[in-house]
Parts: C-alpha cells; structure tokens; sequence
C-alpha cells in the first residue's frame, strides 16, 4: 500500500459563489506537500476546506454524489466568451518498499517518506461531457499544469499543451469506475475508499465526531448504539461475499432484493388467494340460493295450513267486536228502535250520505281516542292523533308532553275501537284529555292559530263522537251517580259554611258585649286618675298624636344629655389630673414647650448618623483590602509548601541523572515500560492463540471419519439446519395430525351421542324443527304464564268469605252493642223464613246491598236504633222486625222498589256449596295449565340453542359434512408414515452427529492439516520473543518502582518553578506581612472613633423617648380641646340637669302608652240607638239560624250515603264490562293483520265448533248480552205509572244482577284465554313475515347475483333467467353450481403452487443469512483483533458480542419480512390515492432500507460492551467503558482511534480473502490513509484540542492521517502532524485575516505574480529532530 505524498488542485471553486459571473477561481494553484506524513491542515472558515476533501475523497472513491458536488463547484468552460483552462485535481501516491517501511509512521516525524510514485487525476469542467480520470507512474512534475511565465506569473497549462504531456508521459485514462478502482486499489484499500466516503456524506462538516454523533435509542447505551450504527455495518460489508447478487452491494441489500420477491410473491398470492375466496364465494352464494328456495317453499305450505286453522277464531272474535259485543265501542252500540243513543240524541241529525270533509276528518281522528279500565273521564289521546294533529312524529310528540310535566302512559290496557291501528305499534304512548288539550292549546307545531283552533276543534267533536260510541252503559251512570254526589257534598259544603259564619256572628256579637262593659271601666279609670281630662278622651285621636309627640321630645332630650356626658367623662378625669399636677399652666402650653425641644434633638441625631456612615464605610473599604492580601499570603505559603517538600527529590534527580531534564522524564521511562509491556504482552497473546489454535486442531483431527459415519456424502454446509427444519416438519406434522384427530374425534363422538339419543332423525332435520319450534314453545310458554297468574288471583278472591261485614255495618253493630239495643242481620231473618228457594233468593237479591243491616223488634227500639245510628254518622238503615215479616207474608219485596242483584255472598247464603264448588273447578283448571307449563319447559330446555342436545346436533351435522370417519381413517395412516421419517432422523440428530457435522465444519474453516502445522511453528517463535523481552521489561520495571516516586517529584518542584520560585515567594511574603500590619493599626483607628460616636447616638436618643411618656401628646391636644369648648363647666351641672329630663320622661311614655283603641270603642257603642239591648236581639237571632241549618246538614249525609251505595254497584259493573271489552281487544290484536277487511259483524258468531266447551262458552256469550241491557231498577220499566199494591205485580222482567254479570265474564275470559289465539295468530303472521321475506329475499338474492360483479356475463346471464320457485329453476341453479365447483378446484391447486413457491425463497433467504452470520463471525473476530492491537503501552479497545443462534435467524427474517410488507403496502395505498399508475416498483427506498438496517444489526448481534484502555483518559492504567463521562477532547480522541481501527479493519478484512502467502505480503507492506474534514471543530478550547491530542499519541500504528481543520484554538503537534499546512487568503475576505505578497523585501500586488484578492494560498510547516524550517509554496 501507499501513502499521499503530494495533492495537486487547479482552477477549482468559484470565490464568488457557485452561481456567481463572472467566474473567478479561488484556488487557482494550491499544493500540498504531505511528504508521506500525517498532515494537519489548518484553514479560515470560507476558505474551501470541505470542497477540498470532498473533490479529494470523491476522485479516489468514484463516489458519484461527492463527484457530482465536486463538478459544481469545477471552472465552466468560458467566462465572458473566452476558454478557460480544465480545472485539475492530482493525487501523488508513495509506495514504500520492503526495506523503507516504518511500523509506527507518527514516531517517524520529519522524516519525508522514500519510496516510488504514482500520480491518480482528473480534469473537467462544470458544464460539457463530464471529468476524464487518468493515472501514470512518476510525479506530479512529469506532467505539470502550471508554471511561471518570464515577467513572474503564475498561470496554467492550456488544455492542449496538458493533453500532449500526458499522451507523451504514457497516463493510462481509466474508462469506467471498475478500472479506475482497480487502480487505485494497488495504493489504497477500496474498502477505506468506501468507507471515507461515507464518512464524509454523513451529516454535517465534522467527520471526525463519529463516536460523538451517534445518539443511542430507547433503551441502549452509547457504546451499543455505536456499535449498531457504525461497527456493525462494517462487519457484514464484507460477510457477504459470495452470498449476494449483482446488485446487492450490502446486507441490507441483500434483505430488500430477498424480501421484495416475497412481498410480490405474497402480493401474487393474495391475488390467487382472492380468486379462490371469489370462486368460493359464487360457490357458497348459488348453494345459499338453493336451500332458500327449497326454504320458501316449505314455508308457503306451513302458511296454508295456519290460515286454515284461524278462520274460525277469526269469525268469532271479529264478528263480535264488529257487532258490536256489548262493552265494546261501536257504531252501533247501545241504540234502541227508534235510533236513539243513551242520551237521548237522534241519528236523523247526522247524515252519513252527506258528510263532508270536516266530518271525514273526525271519523279518522275517533279511532285515536281509547277508556282506561273504569275511566269516567273524557277519553284518553293517544300521541298517534296528536302526531296526526300537529304533523310531528310520535316520538317528539311523546318527548314534548314529558317535558311539559304530562303523565304519558304506555301500558295497553285500553277500551278502543275494534279498527284502531296505533294500538298494535311498537311504541304507543296516550294521555288524559285534558292534558293533550292544553299541550295543542301552547304547542308550537303550529303555523298560525287558525291551524291550532281547526285542531283543538277537531280533538273536541272526535271525542264526542268517540263517547257517543261507547258500548258500556255503565259509564254513564257512574257519570250521573257521581255528579249526584258532587252536588250533595256542594250543598253539604254550603251547609257547613253557612253553620261556620253563623258561629262566627254568634261569637263576635257575643265578644261586642263583653268589650263594651270592658272599655267603659277603662275610661272611668282614666278620668278618675286625672291622667286625662275628660274633653281629651272624647278626642282620643288628637290626644293620643299629641301625647307621642311629647314622648318624642322627651326621648331627644335625654338621648342628647346622656351622649354628651358619656363623650366629656374621660376627659374630664384627666383634665383634673393635670390641674393637681400643673396647677399654674394650660394643656396647650405644655405642649408646645415639649414639641420644640423634641425638633432640636432630631436635629442633633441626624449629623450624628451622617458622620457614622461615612466612619464605617472607610472601615470595610480597609477590611476588604485586608483580607486580599491575607489570601495573597495564603495562596503563597501554599505554593510554597510542596515546593520545599520537592527541593530535596529534585537535588537527588540532579545528582543521579545530571545529563536529564527532570520534565517528562517519568513519563519517558513509563512509555518504555509500557512499549516493552505492550511487546510482551503481544507475544504472549501470539502464544497463547497458537496454542488455542492447537487445541483446536488436534481433537478434530479425525471429525471426518466420525461425519462419514453418521451423515454419509452429505455437505456439511448448512446441513444441521437442514436436519433440524426436517425434524420441526415431522413434529409440526404431527401435532396438525394430533389436533385434526383430535377434532374429529370429538365431532364423531357426538355424532354417536346424537344418534343414540335422536333415533334415525337427521341433524339438520333436528336443527330445522328446533329453530322453528323454539321460539313458538316460548310465545306459548309467556301466554300460558300470565293466563296461570290471572287464574291465580281469581282464585285467591274466591278464598275470601262473601259474607263478611262491610266497615259500615261493623260499626252500626257495634253502636247497636253498646246501646244493648237487641238486633238481628237482614240475611239471617231473609234466610230463615218458610219460603221456597226461589222466593228466598229474590229476597236476598234485593237486599245484596244491606245483608247486614240490623233488624230490631218493636217500633220504639227500631227509631232508637236508628238515632243512634244518624247521630253517629253512619248510614246503615235500621229494619223493624214485625213490619218486615208482614211484607214478606203479603209476597212482597222486604225493601220495596229498591234494585238487587245476585252477588256471591247472595249466592253463599243460599247454598253454602256453591262457593266451594266455585274453588274446585277454578283449581282444577289451574292444575291443567301448571301440567301443560312443566311440559313446555321440558320441551324448550330440550330445545334450547344454548343447550347441551342443541350442541350435540351442531357437532353430529359438522361431522357428517367433513365426513368425519372418513378423515380419522387418513390421518391415522399419515401419523403412520410420518413417525417412520423422524424415527429415521432421530440418530442424525443426535448429540455426536451433530456434534461431528461441527467439529467437520470447523476443521475445514480452520484449514485442516496445514493449519495444523502453521499452529507449532508459531508456537515456537512466540516462545523465543517470550524469553527476550522478560528480562527486559522486569530491568525497567525495577527502576520504575525504585525511582519512579522521586522523579515524579522532582518534575513537580521543577514545573513550579524550581528555586527561584522560591526566593520570589519569600520576598513577597514579608511584604504582605508589613502591609497588612499597617492596614490593621488603620482599622483599629476607625473602630474607636465609630464607638465613640455610637455612644452620643445612643445618649440622643434616649433623650428623645423620654421627652413624651406613652400617649401624653394626644391626651395633652384633647385637653386642650376640652378647656376650649367648655368641658369642665358642663360637667358641674350634668347630674341636676339629668334628674330633670327622666320625670318629663317618664310622664310622657305613660300618657302615650294608654289604649286609645278601648276608649273610642266605648264611645262607638255608647253613641249608636239602642246600645247593649240591639247586642242581645241580634244574638238571639243568630242562635235560631243556626239550629236551622244543622238540621238540613242531617237530610244531606242520609241521601250521599244511599248514593255511595249504588256508585259502588254501578262502579264494579262498569269495571268488570271494560275488562271483558280489554280481553277481548287484546285477544282481536293477535289476529293476522287485515281481519277487519274479511271479518263481518255478526252478533250470533259462535266460539269454534272444535272447542271442548264451545256450547257453555255460546250460553254465556248469551248471557252476557241479557244482562248488559237488563233494568237496574226492578220499576223501571214494565211497571208504567201504577201504584199502591199494582206496583210489584209484574215479575217478568228480571233486574241487574252484578254477580251473574261477573260470574259470565269469567267465563268469557276463560274463554278467550283457552283459545291460545295470541300464539297461533303471532305463528300465522311470522309465518306469512318469513314467507314474504323468503320471497323477497330470494328475489334480492337473484337480482343482486344477476347484477353482482362476482358473476361473469354467461353466469350473471343464466341467473337472470330464473324466476319463480319451480324444481326447473332450481334444477338449472344447481348445474350451475356444479360447473363453479370445478372452477374453484383449479384456483385451490394455484394457491398450492403459489405457497411452495414463497417458502422455498424463505428457506433460501435462511440459508443465506445464515451463511453471511458464518462470515460475520469471522469479521467479528478480526474486529476484536485489529481493536485490541496497539503498541506496547498504547490504547486500545475491547469490543465483545455475540451473534444469534441458527435458530433465531427465521424468526429475525419473518419480522424482517413483516417491515418489508407493511412499507410496500404503504405504498402501494399512496399511489392508488395519488391515481398515479405509472410508476413501477424500482428504485432504492431509503426509509426501509435504514428500517432493515436496525432491524437486521440489532437483530443479529446480541450482549455488546466496548470498553477502553488508555491512560491520557483513564491514568489507572485499567479498561472502563465508553459509556462513562469524557470531556470533548477524550471523546474526540476515542473517535479518532475508532476511524484508525476502522481503517485497519478494512485492510485486515481484504486480507483474510487472499491465499495465505499473498496474504503474508500484503500485510507486511499495508498502510493506511485517514482523510479527517473538520479535525477538532467540535473543541472550543485550547485544553480540549491538548487532550485530543495527547490521546492521539497513544493510537500507534501504520497509517497516515490527514486533518483539516478549521478551529482558531489549534496549536500543532508536530510529534502528532509532523507536516502543517496554514491556509489563508489574500487579502482577507469577510473580516477574516489574510495575507500579502512581499518580493525583495516590498509589498506587491497580487496581479504582479498572477493572482488576485480572495485567492486562497498554503504555508508549510515541516519539523524535523535535527532543526526546525518553515518552508513557503
């Protein structure tokens, strides 16, 4: 190899800018003379440093973006129309020969290199066809580009004169970079070329700060994080070799070419993949067509068959509700024959032929009104007409009222219209009239009022026609019953009022009289006190104004006197105080002759502060100086302590070695120390790694016999791999055998179970019916339920006595008792009579109201007992015995015309077994229904999807679809054949045959038998050095250890300044200690003057506060103030004048406290006619009014308990006809939809004739209709206006009997719940739902798969032609099934294909990355060797790692592949959103590649620590590591080892390619150069440049390191850079320096020698050990 001797640059960088004209070079003729040495270069900012080394490395490296910067920056080919020469860049090469040669090249300074040239150029311009690059051997002279013209210029070569030396010289010109690299590979490794071009392309201008720059990840230490981003590439540059393509220049590289075939492998497989799920999908879609045609068909005909069985259920319930049945609200309803309502009003008023809009209007609007149960109001508003009203959806019509505070109810529970369509909603709502009234009446849905009154108007006619259509009857008596009411508790309400004013006049009249006779003692008392004369109290308005007026006065008067005296107290005290105590001067005297006294001591004092400021500063400015020269006498004696303490080691140093400098002197004996350690130390690591080689070597010696034994002829490359990834696809295999087994093992089990516990059904068949049956189990379940709980709750009121007191007969019973008034119950003297039971019943009917009221013997006893009764309040009536049994022997009815009916109590009186009859049959249902609710629950349990047999059938339907026997079978015969491979693999895999596959790899990678061989032989010479340098090294350590102590003090006392530092720090003590005596006898001065004057300060201002005691000068001002407003002669008369205003006082507040009120209430009575007599008439008066009214009270409470009575009756009826009329509705709600389109009123309509008890359910429907229009009074009709004994003759007409009424509508209920219609109905529509969606669907299904793009033309065409559900159609679909299934099968065979093809690239890839990990390993090794060299005593680095194990590699590679996939995706998916289709997949991605980068380098090697030995840094002598703290310099330092060590690893890894003699040679005759841009910017000061340096020095080794540098801080080191070039300019530029030109001792312009300002020029500096010259260019 060889070293720059010399660097040639012509014509470069415009020093006006790039772009600037005219063009003008700045370096117009520059060389630097490197004389083979390592060279600083040290130049301004803006001098060209950087496009100096740029144009340099990129010349040698044919870096074509350092080569394309250069070209910029090159000499155009014309400026202003004239030729202008190439501009030039020439590299002059050293090669040393064998005996030249230097082992440390820095420890050669000053010494030119010897050796033969070689000369490497280029020239060009910045425009035109680009550089031309040639080479020749000699020097730069032999081909020259400029020289001096006669008159002293400088000026270039023509390009033609150049041309022609050139050819003359013989330059070879290279025509491509291959040739031009293999050319300047003879003098400088290419590795080093690429390796400072990278350096140099890598950010910023400083490319010494490697070490620096690298800025560890999350989680990694600086040492790691600089191994990852700088070793490691280094490393697996060159591992690749062999291993890589054409264009895979790194191992990233070598990833992304690997890795983007997979990718567009996976892309293409994805597309496979896609056609196969599309074939898949048409496949799955025509299968999907079929079973939904053979679904609809089987669901039409399920539809059928429910039609038919809802026809009659449909008649019954529709016809009765069209009919209307009474209860039920209908046209029709409650009409007589001559067409009149229940009010009385005509149908002739209303005309149906001519109704108009407004009239069709509230025919819609009336099916939105709807009864609660026992409702008497104005019917409830549904939000369904409101929404129609208003236009609004339900919802906010629902949300509106809510927030309004309106009660909005949602239950169902409703007497409607049969017709009513918002009652079967999915979210219905309804509120009270008044309610939805006033909401319309404040809603602003609205556009005017007119639309609000037209709706508020329509809401109010559809709500009368609504009543008119009410078919309870009932209601209306309610109605009447209840405003009967409201008007007696009015007029009891007026009664009571009118008792209470009476009372209250009473009272009032009584208290005027009391007042009076009251007031006038009052106003004899006050004239006879004489408090007021009597022509006063006549007035006693005005007496009483003036009499608080006085008090007023009087009040002021005190007030005042009393504040006064209370502000003068204190002062007084003191002002007779300060008369004992200066009886002959004033308050205001004393204290003016104290104020004056006081502003002459303030004056005094203030002086005194003055002067004392100004004594103390002098003081402290004296101290201050004091104590510097203390410290100066401090810092002596400390210098002066070790230098007497080295006097005595620098006296022996002198006498021992005379000849030596005592400085540096340790340190030279110390570097020989460690050079000769150092030495040591190598030819002991030689020894050491022959004999580890040896050991090596020799057990491996018969590894070929063993491999043969165990693997045959097979390579040993890669082969443990090989046999390791056979054997993870047999284990892999058979767990995917064991799993599949296992799956289906299981699915054939519960194929068995199914089949063991199903019979011969199907498992779809037995999936089919569940799914249709479970959900109709469950409907049915719910209805059943509730019809359980109603029964239930019938049942426990049957379980009630009917015959137990009312709280109102309890309590007549109990008054009778407590009168012992003897009585007897009605039903008991009803029931104990000798008539027939039907006679008895008629009575008990009658009296079903008052069963329990008492009946007494006698007329006298019978009107106490009913006394006793009216006075308590109760309204039970009271029955003579002997008038009642005379009633009943005439035949008549024991009440007369009142109305009864035949309740259950009535009934139990008769026959005490009906009742209990009642209970059995009622239980006896309830035992049916909980029979047929146990089976239910079985039966859904059973068929529960949720449930263990539904589980069971899934399994047995997914085992016969993956024929599950079948593919038991098959996989048992794989497992088969598969155990027999890997049986066959297991010795192979074996500890000793892999352990041979090794020790057969690493006898070949270590070289065999002559390897062997090489090993002794190095053994033997390391062990002669051995014995060599020993003795030396322990001679130079014994002198070390003996004197070492005392040279490195004699260097400290002569570095101090020896002795005659001494004698300087003597001197200069004893004048500090004059001085500072002097300063301290000044202070001492000082200090007694400020006490003294400290003392008069403090005398002062003792004065000062003693002049005035504590609040004497503000007492001594109020006293003053006191004197002069007269203080002290009101105090003299304060006490009689105080005695005198409290008697005024006093008298005032009582003439005004006296009650004027009594007195002018005495005169009002006095002066009126009639006086005290007129009191007495009106309250007689009063007293008979109010006996009056009480006696009409009475009458009202007897009439509003007869009332309650019959309420309560009417109330229960209207009750129990709204609940049969909301059974029945809710019954109708589950007919399929349109019944009332089919249905025909028809009030004869029986219950199906296949009903158990169609003919009792018939007779009761019968029944219920008698006893909705029979009289509920016995006289209301048939009896006409007869009276005395006519009038109970006609018994034909039967009256209301509200028991029976009950009685049949439980029947009825029973009934309705017994026909199970809500389920069948609720079945019939899901079923015509899901025949309408299977319809629908199927129709979707084919339309959308006719027009799907899934489907071709042919296919899309042959879908189109089906329509209907026929077995044609589905027969066709089928066909077409068939032919997709193929289509997939050939897809299904390409994804195969496809599949194979990407792992057999994956294994690929493992094998290479694999193989590069081998060679990795290889340069890891010489990494570590080339990193702990150094000379003896030098520094050197410890780098340890490891690389991961073989089988890591798949996993690194698969999540290398993930990145690689995700990136591409990314941007596949930006250029679809650009719509940029033209661009194709080429070209190197950055980002990934730097993504692969740390993936791949942080993936392969793990454990990594890199410490350090050297003793500028760390003097310990020890390693530490770089993640410890060094200052800039040392970091520098390190960094600059690094790019040495990076150098020679370079070289040492080229060298391990060639043949072992080459490799010897080639070794011998290595040298490195370094090219450093921005050497130490990075250093701000001189101290750090030192260190860098001096860590520098300790980096020994062949190369040759070239710096440029830029710092101002920059001292040259010529033991370091024995060559120094200085760069400047001429003439300065930019405020920086620069330099002229003198000739013959005057100053000349720059023109005179061919140049110009702003040209840059170079001083060199050679040093020699001889002597020192500065030589000019």
């Amino acid at each position: 190899m060889s070293v720059i001797n010399r660097i040639e640059i012509a014509n470069l960088l415009n020093k006006h800018g790039d772009i600037a004209s005219p063009w003008e070079a700045k370096m117009r003729h520059l060389l630097l003379d490197l004389r083979g040495q390592s060279s600083a270069v040290s130049m301004e900012n803006g001098f060209g440093k950087t496009t100096m080394a740029e144009a340099l490395i990129g010349m040698l490296s044919r870096d074509r973006q350092l080569l394309t910067r250069t070209r910029r920056k090159c000499s155009p080919s014309k400026v202003n129309g004239e030729g202008r020469s190439w501009t030039h860049l020439r590299v002059e090469f050293r090669a040393q020969g064998g005996d030249a040669q230097q082992e440390d090249m820095l420890a050669a300074a000053g010494e030119e290199v010897a050796g033969e040239t070689f000369v490497f150029g280029m020239y060009g311009y910045s425009d035109g066809s680009g550089l031309t690059f040639y080479h020749y051997p000699g020097k730069l002279a032999d081909v020259p580009v400029h020289h001096v013209t006669r008159d002293g210029k400088l000026a270039l070569y023509p390009n033609a004169d150049f041309q022609s030396m050139l050819r003359n010289h013989g330059a070879t010109r290279a025509h491509n970079r291959e040739e031009w690299l293999e050319a300047v590979g003879a003098h400088i490794s290419r590795r080093e070329l690429a390796q400072l071009a990278a350096f140099q392309k890598e950010g910023g201008a400083d490319k010494s700060q490697i070490f620096n720059a690298i800025k560890p990840r999350a989680g990694e230490k600086a040492d790691q994080a600089f191994f990852y981003e700088v070793l490691a590439p280094q490393i697996l540059s060159g591992a690749t070799r062999g291993e890589t393509d054409e264009e895979e220049e790194l191992i990233e590289d070598v990833i992304l070419h690997s890795g983007t075939r997979i990718t567009e492998l996976r892309h293409r497989l994805a597309e496979a993949e896609s056609d196969q799920q599309r074939a898949d999908e048409k496949v799955e879609r025509l299968a999907s067509l079929d079973q939904e045609g053979e679904a609809l068909l089987e669901a039409r005909s399920q539809l059928v068959m429910q039609d038919a069985a809802l026809l009659e259920a449909e008649r019954l319930l529709g016809g009765q509700a069209l009919a209307p049945l009474p209860g039920l609200p209908g046209r029709d309803a409650d009409r007589d024959d001559n067409g009149r309502d229940s009010n009385g009003r005509n149908d002739n008023d209303r005309d149906d032929n001519d109704r108009d809009d407004t009239n069709r209007e509230i025919d819609e609007a009336v099916v939105g009104f709807a009864w609660a149960i026992g409702d008497i109001e104005r019917p409830r508003v549904s939000t369904w007409l409101l929404a129609r009203l208003t236009r609004q959806t339900e919802r906010n019509v629902r949300q509106a009222l809510s927030e309004r505070g309106a009660r909005v109810d949602t239950h169902r529970r409703l007497v409607h219209l049969p017709t009513a369509g918002w009652i079967g909603g999915r979210d219905i709502g309804h509120v009270a009239f008044d309610q939805a009234r006033a909401w319309l009446a404040d809603s602003h849905a609205f556009n005017d009022d007119a639309a609000r009154y037209r709706a508020l108007g329509l809401l109010d006619e559809a709500a009368e026609a609504f009543e008119l259509l009410d078919g309870n009857r009932f209601r209306e008596e309610v109605i009447a019953d209840r405003e009967y009411r409201r008007s007696l508790r009015l007029d009891a309400e007026q009664l009571d009022e009118e008792m209470e004013r009476l009372e209250q006049e009473r009272e009032q009249l009584e208290s005027r009289q009391r007042d009076f006779i009251d007031n006038q003692s009052v106003y004899t008392q006050a004239l006879a006190e004489g408090l007021f004369s009597e022509a006063e109290l006549e007035a006693p308005e005005a007496t009483r104004d003036a009499a608080q007026s006085t008090l007023a006065e009087a009040r002021k008067a005190h007030a005042d006197h009393l504040g006064r005296l209370g502000e003068l107290k204190q002062p007084a005290q003191w002002h007779e105080e300060f008369v004992r105590e200066h009886p002959d001067t004033t308050p205001g005297e004393l204290l003016a002759l104290k104020s004056e006294r006081q502003e002459t001591l303030e004056t005094q004092l203030a002086e005194w502060n003055d002067e004392w400021t100004a004594l103390d500063e002098q003081r402290n400015s004296l101290r201050e100086t004091l104590q510097a020269r203390r410290e100066q006498r401090q810092r002596l004696e400390g210098e002066l302590g070790p230098l007497q303490a080295g006097r005595e080691a620098w006296q022996t140093f002198v006498e021992g070695w005379p000849d030596a400098s005592a400085i540096g002197f340790w340190s030279e004996r110390k570097n020989a120390l460690a050079e000769l350690e150092q030495t040591l130390a190598q030819a002991r690591r030689e020894s050491s790694d022959a004999a580890a080689r040896l050991d090596r070597l020799t057990p491996l010696a018969d590894s070929a016999e063993r491999y043969r034994h165990w693997h045959g002829d097979a390579s040993p490359v890669h082969l443990r791999d090989t046999l390791y990834r056979q054997s993870r696809e047999c284990q892999d295999q058979l767990h995917r055998i064991a799993q599949e087994s296992a799956q289906f093992a299981a699915l054939d089990q519960a194929y068995r179970q199914f089949r063991e516990l199903g019979g011969d059904a199907a498992p779809q068949a037995w999936l089919k019916d569940a799914k249709a049956r479970y959900p109709r189990l469950l409907r049915e379940a719910e209805t059943l339920a509730e019809t359980i709980e109603s029964r239930e709750r019938y049942l426990e009121s049957l379980s009630g006595d009917p015959l137990a007191r009312q709280a109102a007969e309890a309590q007549a019973h109990q008054l009778l008792e407590a009168r012992e008034i003897g009585f007897r119950a009605l039903h008991e003297v009803l029931s104990g009579g000798d008539a027939d039971d039907e006679r008895r019943r008629e009575w008990l009917a009658q009296a079903a109201g008052q069963l329990f009221a008492p009946v007494v013997e006698g007329e006298e006893a019978a009107r106490q007992a009913s006394q006793c009764l009216i006075d308590a309040g109760c309204g039970v009536p009271v029955l003579e015995a002997e008038r009642l049994l005379a009633l009943l022997e005439q035949g008549e009815l024991p009440l007369g015309a009142v109305q009864g009916v035949e309740t259950l109590a009535v009934k139990a009186a008769l026959d005490p077994a009906f009742l209990t009859a009642l209970r059995e049959e009622t239980q006896q249902r309830l035992e049916i229904d909980r029979q047929r609710q146990q089976a239910l629950t079985e039966e859904i349990s059973r068929l529960d999807p949720h449930g263990e047999r539904f589980r069971l059938a899934l399994q047995a339907a997914e085992a016969l679809e993956q024929e599950a026997e079948m593919r038991l079978a098959s996989l048992e015969t794989q497992r088969m054949e598969t155990e027999a491979e890997q049986e066959a693999l297991t010795p192979r895999l074996s500890e000793a045959a892999l352990k041979s596959i090794d020790d057969y790899q690493r006898y070949l990678e270590e070289g065999g038998e002559r390897a062997l061989e090489e090993a002794r032989e190095a053994r033997e010479l390391a062990a002669e050095r051995l014995e060599t340098l020993q003795p030396q090294r322990e001679q130079a350590a014994r002198e070390l250890e003996t004197h070492g102590s005392n040279w490195l003090a004699a260097e400290r006392f002569a570095e101090a300044g020896g002795v005659e530092r001494l004698r300087e720090i003597d001197a200069s003590l004893e004048a500090l200690l004059e001085e500072i005596a002097e300063l301290d006898e000044r202070v001492v001065e000082l200090t007694l003057r400020s006490e003294a004057l400290d003392e008069r300060r403090s005398q002062c201002r003792e004065q000062l506060s003693g002049l005035f005691a504590d609040g004497e000068r503000e007492r001594l001002r109020r006293l003053d103030r006191f004197v002069a407003e007269g203080g002290p002669a009101f105090m003299d008369q304060a006490e009689a004048r105080e005695a005198e205003l409290t008697a005024a006082l006093a008298q005032a507040s009582r003439r005004a406290d006296f009650d004027f009120a009594r007195i002018r209430a005495f005169l009002q009575v006095r002066d009126e006619k009639g006086g005290n007599r007129t009191l007495e008439r009106d309250i007689g008066r009063v007293k008979q009014l109010l006996n009056d009214t009480r006696d009409k009270r009475k009458r009202n409470t007897r009439e509003q308990s007869e009332i309650d009575s019959r309420l309560a009756r009417h109330q229960q009826a209207l009750n129990v006809t709204d609940q049969l009329a909301v059974a029945w509705l809710e019954v109708l709600r589950q007919l399929p939809e349109g019944w009332s389109e089919r249905a025909l009123a028809d009030a004869n309509a029986g219950w199906p004739s296949d009903h158990a008890e169609a003919e009792r359910l018939d007779a009761a429907m019968a029944e219920w209709r008698r006893w909705q229009v029979a009289p509920l009074d016995a006289f209301s009709e048939g009896a006409g206006e007869s009276s005395g004994e006519d009038s109970g003759a006609d018994a034909s007409v039967q009256p209301f009997e509200l028991e029976a009424l009950e009685t049949y509508q439980q029947t009825l209920l029973d009934g309705l719940g017994s026909l199970n219609l809500g389920e069948r109905a609720r079945n019939r529509e899901r079923q015509a739902r899901d025949v309408a969606a299977r319809e629908k669907a199927l129709a979707s299904s084919l339309e959308a798969a006719s027009a799907s793009r899934l489907f071709n033309e042919s296919e899309r065409a042959r879908l189109g032609t089906l329509e209907g559900v026929t077995p044609e159609a589905l027969e066709s679909l089928r066909g077409l099934h068939r032919q997709l299934e193929g289509q997939l099968n050939e897809h299904r065979s390409r994804v195969t294909r496809l599949h194979a093809s990407r792992e057999q690239i994956e294994d690929t890839l493992v094998e290479r990355l694999s193989s590069i990990i081998i060679d990795a390993a290889g340069n890891l090794e010489i990494l570590r060797r080339v990193a702990r060299r150094s000379a003896d005593g030098g520094a050197y680095f410890e780098v340890k790692a490891d690389l991961i194990a073989d089988e890591s590699v798949r996993e690194l590679i698969h999540q290398l592949l993930a990145d690689i996939d995700a990136h591409l995706a990314v941007q596949r998916r930006r250029l679809e959103q650009a719509g940029d289709g033209t661009q194709a997949r080429g070209g190197r991605d950055d980002d990934l590649t730097r993504q692969i980068r740390r993936r791949i380098y942080r993936g392969l090697f793990r454990d990594v620590t890199i410490r350090i030995k050297h003793d500028a840094i760390r003097p310990h002598g020890r390693l530490f590591s770089l993640n410890e703290d060094m200052s800039e310099g040392q970091r520098e330092a390190v960094s600059l080892m690094w790019l040495v060590k990076l150098s020679e690893f370079a070289i040492e890894r080229e060298l391990r390619e060639l043949p072992g003699s080459h490799k010897r040679r080639a070794r011998a005759s290595r040298e490195s150069v370094i090219l450093l841009d921005g050497l130490f910017s990075k250093l701000s000061h001189r101290r750090l440049i030192q260190d860098s340096l001096e860590s520098l020095r300790n980096t020994r080794g062949r190369f040759q390191m070239i710096g440029l540098i830029h710092n101002p801080n920059y001292e040259n080191d010529p033991s370091i850079f024995p060559t120094y070039l200085v760069g400047s300019v001429i003439g300065g530029q930019q405020g920086q320096g620069g330099h002229v030109i003198v000739r013959e001792g005057r100053q000349v312009s720059p023109e005179e020698t061919g140049r110009g300002e702003g040209e840059a020029s170079l001083f060199g500096i050679h040093v020699t050990r001889a002597k020192e010259s500065v030589d000019e260019p």
